[in-house]
């Protein structure tokens, strides 16, 4: 019952903040521009994320939409064998390189805090390392090891915090798409 309250939460955030105007083609995209800071977010290389042009077309692309509002909700609750058994036999349908482009895009909006939600780039950074996480677990063949697990948790944290991380996502799309 938790786990069916924090996703229903999570989904009307989600639609909420990425929602944009459904009239925005390929053709026009809209993009921002968005304004580095002094302390700017890390990849995981290392190197500092580069702040620029967010294409607000990414926010309206059926390709990317499932990709992020099913992998988002999965993650935190990848926590036994059973639930990497399940994404691998493609239920419930989630694409993981898919969510990786999504996040990607999403980098230049990190740089500025939004109150009481904070910076993007901190979700950002940790839905790419959870995701790239996901992906290394997703490879394993045969049983997955407890540890692997227990990586994925430490980087996941508490799963309602780690939910609540796409408002700053979606106050920050919606300030830089409108």
């Amino acid at each position: 019952m938790k786990r069916t309250v924090v996703i229903v939460a999570a989904l009307s955030m989600l639609a909420a903040g990425c929602g944009g105007d459904d009239t925005t083609t390929a053709d026009d995209p809209v993009t921002s521009d968005i304004a580095g800071s002094t302390d700017a977010p890390q990849d995981d290389t290392g190197q500092d994320v580069v702040q620029g042009t967010f294409d607000c077309a990414i926010i309206t692309d059926p390709e990317t939409q499932s990709a992020r509002v099913i992998g988002l909700q999965i993650i935190p609750q990848i926590d036994d064998q059973a639930v990497i058994d399940q994404i691998k036999t493609g239920t419930p349908t989630w694409d993981i390189d898919g969510l990786d482009t999504w996040l990607q895009a999403l980098r230049p909006l990190g740089g500025t805090d939004y109150p009481p939600f904070g910076d993007p780039a901190d979700a950002i950074e940790q839905y790419i390392d959870s995701n790239a996480k996901v992906r290394e677990l997703v490879a394993i063949e045969g049983p997955v090891p407890q540890a692997k697990f227990d990586e994925l948790k430490a980087i996941v944290g508490e799963p309602a915090d780690f939910i609540m991380g796409q408002s700053a996502i979606g106050v920050a799309i919606e300030e830089a798409c409108g």
